[in-house]
């Protein structure tokens, strides 16, 4: 017995019809709201990047480099995050949210500009040594700590280059200390930020959910007590075995996300005046 075609309009539509699903619809389901060089993603890392700016200017002296820049971690890593045909995208939004940034900061505009293509030089550097001869970034081995360190090295040197020539060539300041004060603030952002998006996903056993309480709760208990007593400095050690403790026993990126926290409230505490380096001086040699 002979069967009858199905007219081309019924086939067409047959499979939408069996599924109930809109097969275009289907298709842009899966893909992420957010790509990585994309330009929602570039929005949002050029407000972080402004916003973290805007707050480590402010928290600064006039005239002097700012004690910790947080906006190189988060450049650097959009950086690595983003394909390779998109990356200058990233490196123009760096460099404008952190001209913005500097000048809406109260600095004037032509060391904002210098200090905008440093940061760039910053991320450019470092990024192109984390991704050479590889597709990605990770942290997983000494070897990649190793590479870690050395392109942070790289990074923050072309960067201090950028700002001491600029602070002279601007009259914002001398060279060096300039360019030191700069390498130090990025060098440290760097190798605490880059770790949340560079270490393992896993890493050993997983422990349990109180041990990952207790170790919050002794961290913040610690930071209590180091900058709300008087007097004290010894017990800055304290913060020492609650880092040690979430080193043996927790994931790479839990304990880097530790070290952030940690490192936020060191330095906004400090700045506010509390603690046992508010006020320090350092003895002449």
């Amino acid at each position: 017995m002979a069967t009858q075609a199905l007219p081309a309009s019924a086939a067409g539509t047959s499979t939408a019809q069996v599924t109930g699903r809109d097969p275009d619809a289907t298709a842009h389901a899966g893909r992420p709201v957010v790509v990585p060089g994309g330009p929602l993603s570039l929005l949002l890392v050029g407000l972080a990047v402004f916003a973290l700016a805007v707050a480590a200017v402010r928290a600064t002296t006039s005239g002097e480099v700012s004690a910790w820049w947080p906006a190189a971690g988060v450049g650097l890593l959009a950086f690595l995050a983003a394909p390779p045909r998109r990356r200058v995208g990233v490196l123009l939004v760096v460099a404008v949210a952190t001209l913005a940034a500097n000048v809406v900061g109260g600095r004037p505009v032509a060391p904002s500009v210098g200090y905008g293509v440093s940061n760039v030089l910053d991320v450019a550097v470092a990024g192109w040594w984390l991704l050479r001869g590889r597709t990605s970034a990770v942290l997983e081995t000494l070897d990649d700590v190793v590479r870690l360190l050395v392109g942070t090295a790289l990074g923050v040197a072309a960067l201090g280059l950028g700002v001491g020539v600029t602070a002279v060539v601007t009259g914002y300041g001398p060279f060096l200390p300039a360019a030191v004060g700069a390498m130090a603030s990025h060098a440290a952002a760097i190798l605490l930020i880059a770790p949340l998006g560079l270490a393992a996903r896993d890493h050993g056993a997983r422990r349990p959910p109180v041990e990952l309480t207790a170790i919050a709760a002794a961290t913040v208990v610690v930071l209590l007590l180091v900058f709300a007593l008087p007097r004290s400095g010894p017990l800055g050690f304290l913060l020492v075995p609650v880092v040690v403790w979430a080193a043996l026993r927790l994931t790479p990126r839990v304990v880097a996300a530790q070290l952030v926290v940690v490192a936020v409230a060191v330095v906004s505490l400090t700045a506010a005046g509390t603690g046992p380096f508010a006020g320090a001086e350092l003895d002449p040699p």
